[in-house]
């Protein structure tokens, strides 16, 4: 079974996916449409977020600050375009700064990320605080923010796996760092293996 959101807004993407987890409801399917994103999606457990790919455009109205949320272990997003505001070179400290992230886990395992294309963001995918993925088979694109510019980001003890996919025009294709400020998180750790960068 799955639940359907019908093209609009992320606040059409918020109740699908409420609703499939009140529901018992696994999948949350975006048809072919565009969806303008003006505020985050907070995604529960267990719930599969699944496009058409390039039919299913997820694009920022204005700056939108975060696409999804990841609010629960094993999440997965799928067969989904998300744009951001911006693919041209910007400074995250200057005037109109692109702050915007697709993708962001904090603290929860399990979030599989692919056959996705994802551009124009400031982090297109990012995982903290001990959270555990899987990025493949994804085209992450024109991520080109001075200061940011990240296509997946592994920080404070997250374990990545980040395989199979295409990087081009981003600041830094995959960022990573520990546990800078000293909170006891455990040593970051990723992988990345067979990935084109173009």
């Amino acid at each position: 079974c799955k639940e359907t959101a019908p093209g609009g807004s992320n606040l059409d993407v918020q109740k699908a996916c409420d609703q499939a987890a009140q529901q018992g409801i696994s999948v949350v399917f975006l048809p072919a449409a565009q969806y303008g994103f003006s505020g985050n999606v907070n995604v529960p457990d267990g719930i599969t977020v699944l496009g058409e790919g390039s039919r299913t455009l997820c694009y920022a109205y204005g700056n939108a600050g975060l696409f999804f949320s990841i609010a629960g272990k094993n999440v997965r997003l799928t067969r989904l375009t998300m744009r951001g505001p911006s693919t041209a070179w910007t400074d995250a400290n200057g005037p109109n700064p692109n702050n915007t992230e697709a993708i962001q886990d904090v603290g929860h395992p399990n979030l599989r990320v692919d056959h996705c294309e994802l551009s124009g963001f400031a982090a297109a995918v990012e995982f903290d605080n001990e959270a555990t993925g899987q990025i493949d088979h994804c085209s992450i694109h024109d991520n080109p923010v001075i200061g940011l510019g990240y296509g997946v980001d592994a920080s404070t003890g997250s374990y990545v796996l980040v395989t199979d996919n295409e990087f081009g025009d981003c600041r830094h294709c995959l960022a990573s760092q520990g546990d800078p400020l000293g909170q006891g998180y455990r040593p970051t750790h990723w992988e990345f293996r067979h990935n084109r960068v173009y």
